[in-house]
């Protein structure tokens, strides 16, 4: 994984260490660096120097992942369509979601980290799936038209990005 300088689009860090293609990266809401891959496993990295921080395996490969605000868990769905939740600093299964498992490619938190949304797309149709994150259950499935990315936005709504381009709340 490179980090690269916005501004000079300069490569100030490398970061080595998977062994398959990296599937997702992000920053934990500390502004610490992590990065998923295809050889199921989860990396964390140091800022400074580029040195790793932390590396755990995943039952399976993350499609898609996302921490929580509190920085507690990690939430992620898996090649095999199920979704979990991780503790952040260890890495261990916290809850396997009880529900429909789906070919999901997208993962996101509500603010207040009480629901999550998976997003799982076929054509130009999109399923949205909406998970109790503390009880690690199902609660619904929204269809979306031509969803390419879907997140779970304030007082209750879906802010929906469609392949047409638009953002609809």
């Amino acid at each position: 994984m490179r980090v690269w300088t916005l501004a000079d689009g300069k490569n100030v860090n490398e970061h080595r260490g998977h062994t398959a293609a990296i599937l997702g990266v992000g920053f934990d809401p500390g502004g610490q660096p992590w990065s998923a891959a295809a050889d199921a496993t989860l990396r964390t990295w140091n800022p400074a120097d580029s040195s790793q921080a932390s590396a755990w395996n995943m039952p399976a490969a993350p499609r898609a992942l996302v921490p929580s605000a509190d920085t507690n868990l990690l939430l992620a769905v898996g090649a095999d369509g199920v979704v979990r939740s991780h503790d952040r600093r260890s890495g261990a299964v916290v809850k396997n979601f009880v529900g429909p498992a789906g070919a999901a490619h997208a993962i996101a938190i509500s603010a207040d980290g009480a629901r999550a949304a998976t997003l799982e797309t076929a054509g130009e149709r999109g399923l949205l799936r909406i998970w109790d994150v503390a009880e690690g259950k199902f609660v619904e499935a929204i269809e979306l038209p031509a969803a390419v990315a879907a997140v779970p936005g304030p007082a209750g709504k879906i802010v929906r990005v469609g392949k047409e381009g638009r953002v609809v709340v």
